[in-house]
């Protein structure tokens, strides 16, 4: 099974726990909202939506798919390192081992589709973020009035 499936499954299981917790915390039965039964839904239900926010920037950033080509550029790197530092090369092998460089950078510049993924993924996690301190400062205005 895909890992990206995976995770979504786990962002909706997440979210929709989240959502369940709070609207128990915060449907008016049970006690009030001092209570250590709401205080621990309230608690669940935050812990749970940071784990939906951690687990979507998990899932669509693709770090398994940046890794490969991050681990050819090292090695490129490596090997060009290599070829300066031990036995005199000719200068035929040292340009050849920096075009590969080269020729990989310019591949993972031409193939960069994480740019517009980052730029989402920081519009969520300040959207998140509002989200979470709305929540609490809601908590706290009902811990206040009443």
């Amino acid at each position: 099974m895909n890992d990206t499936f995976v995770f979504i499954i786990i962002d909706c299981l997440l979210l929709i726990m989240s959502i369940l917790f709070f609207s128990k915390y915060n449907n008016g039965k049970g006690g009030s909202l001092g209570s250590f039964r709401k205080r621990v839904l309230y608690f669940f239900s935050v812990l749970l939506f940071i784990g939906f926010v951690i687990c979507v920037n998990k899932t669509f950033y693709c770090y398994q798919e940046k890794n490969p080509i991050y681990k050819e550029l090292l090695n490129a790197y490596e090997e060009l390192d290599l070829a300066l530092n031990t036995v005199p090369q000719s200068s035929i092998i040292i340009q050849e081992k920096k075009d590969n460089i080269k020729n990989i950078l310019l591949e993972m510049n031409n193939n960069d589709k994480y740019h517009e993924a980052e730029i989402y993924l920081n519009l969520f996690n300040g959207l998140t973020s509002t989200f979470i301190a709305f929540i609490i400062a809601f908590t706290f205005k009902n811990k206040i009035l009443g």
